[in-house]
């Protein structure tokens, strides 16, 4: 919640999310610039925090999901990390 206002895409969604009175439970925000294939410690965090968030987001009742996703990103074992998100996020609901 610290992004708000800062003019980033998290940061406007933010803004927009208060605006509008709804409630955010956050989990995790990632960035990094381009570059070269990500470790797969990097997914497996992502993976830990979907298991542990969503599940208890669901059981407050959750209306929506804030993905920011570029589509290019791979790490050393997976070719297509934004669907194997989505897939994993689909799998938790």
């Amino acid at each position: 919640l610290l992004l708000r206002g800062d003019g980033s895409c998290m940061g406007a969604f933010l803004d927009f999310a208060h605006e509008n009175a709804w409630e955010v439970i956050p989990s995790f925000d990632l960035a990094a610039g381009a570059g070269p294939t990500v470790c797969d410690e990097v997914l497996k965090v992502v993976d830990e925090c979907l298991d542990r968030d969503l599940p208890a987001a669901c059981e407050q009742g959750l209306d929506g999901i804030y993905l920011l996703l570029h589509g290019a990103m791979t790490s050393e074992s997976c070719t297509d990390v934004e669907g194997h998100l989505l897939k994993k996020i689909r799998s938790l609901l």
